[in-house]
């Protein structure tokens, strides 16, 4: 077996210990970098020079010359089979999205070209990586036209601490390893949804960040990095002054922010509300799962337009957000007719319980309201789809009408069942960077998260079609 690796900044250490230990199982390993630091890294830690393509190695081209007719061609290709197409990759990307037209479709003529005829020489079973960047996603589109997967090794939320495999670029199923959960996962998904109404069950990831502007012991690191040139053609690391300059801006707002612009919610609401649960953006959860909906101002307002004029919506800032979005924005909130905007550190789990109907772009709170029975829905297509009022929900297209018939069906009823498929097709483990999660680096659950790997691996060479 054959698995390719696609580097993603301080994530690539965690890929590297997983790597590490299927390579012990015997699986050959492959590897896409988008920087000489990460190639470096990972030629220190004795993977072969040869096994690597590192994409920085052709800046000079893409940045010099106008790409070539059959480099062209080969992109019209990938588009023919593509879940979002090479246009869609390079507009979602939040640092290509910067650049002039010309010059990011000259990136992806080359990138692509070197992707492919790697692809084509290592022949990996499966590519393995995340979907923030628009290499991650062009190699997903890659694989499609070679008849092989991606897949994203991602949280399954709740719980929080098991992992499973997402195909492709979007997060709208898992691969499926078993068909029919045996009956004892039925019991235990019921204690989990019972922990999850009577206490706050916090995801591990958000427990982590409820500080986004405290001051990170790797900075230091990252600023030697950036200014010895190690990170010269990765387009993900933008320059020292860019990144200082955007955590300033970013800590002088969360300031100003503090004063005022958020309210605490009322004990105990006098009229049903909608819960909007924001996302940080950019972010992958927004900006390429829910493409389509990614403008989450004009999400609230399609969806006020909706709602029964006896409702109040009630739009929560994420904990880890504030300082993203200007005060303008959060006016233009307030502006809505029965808006509220709350403060990002209230209690989650009581607005949720409270609330008529939980709607976001992908969130986890979508989910958690799903499984208690409370009517939810999201704006992306979202693999919790079965627990949903409905998902992949596009307001802006929608009559009153059928937003009457939504409220009126509530949530789908056999919640136990499809938390039973989630437990017996995921693993228990941490999928994170080492600085987010140092858990995530323990031996452990490197060795957990490489089992998991190889046994989806032996499951996608058994059938070529992934169960989903």
């Amino acid at each position: 077996m054959h698995a390719l690796f696609v580097s993603n900044q301080r994530k690539t250490e965690f890929f590297d210990g997983v790597a590490q230990e299927l390579r012990r199982m015997g699986v050959a390993i492959s590897w896409i970098t988008l920087s000489n630091r990460w190639r470096d890294f990972l030629l220190a830690k004795g993977w072969p020079r040869g096994d690597i393509l590192n994409l920085a190695d052709f800046g000079p081209e893409w940045t010099r010359n106008s790409p070539r007719a059959e480099d062209l061609a080969r992109l019209e290709k990938i588009d023919a089979t593509a879940q979002i197409g090479v246009r869609h990759a390079l507009m979602v990307d939040r640092e290509i999205n910067r650049w002039p037209g010309h010059r990011a479709m000259a990136w992806a003529a080359v990138v692509v070209r070197e992707i492919d005829s790697f692809i084509a020489r290592k022949k990996p079973d499966a590519s393995f990586g995340e979907t923030t960047w628009a290499p991650e996603l062009l190699t997903s589109e890659i694989m499609r036209v070679h008849g092989r997967l991606h897949l994203q090794h991602a949280t399954m939320r709740v719980p929080s601490e098991r992992f499973g495999f997402f195909p492709g670029v979007l997060h709208d199923h898992f691969v499926r390893v078993v068909d029919a959960p045996p009956h004892a996962l039925r019991d235990q998904a019921r204690q989990i949804i019972t922990d999850l109404r009577e206490r706050a069950v916090q995801p591990y990831y958000m427990a982590r960040n409820v500080k986004p502007h405290r001051l990170r012991r790797h900075w230091l690191e990252e600023a030697r990095i950036a200014l010895g040139g190690a990170n010269r053609f990765d387009h993900t690391v933008p320059n020292l002054a860019t990144r200082t300059a955007r955590r300033l801006s970013a800590r002088a707002k969360a300031a100003l922010q503090s004063r005022g612009v958020f309210e605490t919610p009322p004990a105990n609401s006098r009229r049903p509300y909608a819960l909007v649960m924001l996302h940080k953006q950019p972010e992958a959860s927004v900006d390429v799962w829910g493409f389509s909906a990614q403008n989450q101002l004009e999400n609230i307002r399609a969806l006020a337009r909706l709602l029964p004029s006896g409702w109040e919506i009630w739009v929560k800032e994420h904990a880890v957000a504030t300082g993203d979005r200007s005060g303008q924005w959060y006016d233009d909130v307030r502006a809505i007719p029965g808006a509220r905007l709350i403060d990002p550190h209230a209690n989650g789990r009581q607005l949720v319980l409270g609330a008529a109907l939980v709607a976001s772009v992908s969130g986890t709170a979508s989910l958690e309201a799903g499984l208690l029975g409370i009517p939810a829905i999201t704006f992306a297509p979202m693999f919790f789809a079965p627990v949903l009022a409905q998902s992949h929900c596009t307001p802006a297209a929608m009559t009153r009408a059928e937003m009457d018939s939504l409220l009126g069906k509530g949530a789908p009823a056999d919640a136990e069942g499809f938390l039973a498929s989630v437990l017996a097709n995921s693993w228990s483990g941490i999928v994170s960077d080492f600085a987010s999660a140092p858990e995530a680096g323990t031996d452990e659950n490197l060795a957990s998260v490489a089992r998991a790997t190889h046994q989806v691996l032996v499951a996608l060479r058994l059938s070529s079609t992934p169960r989903e």
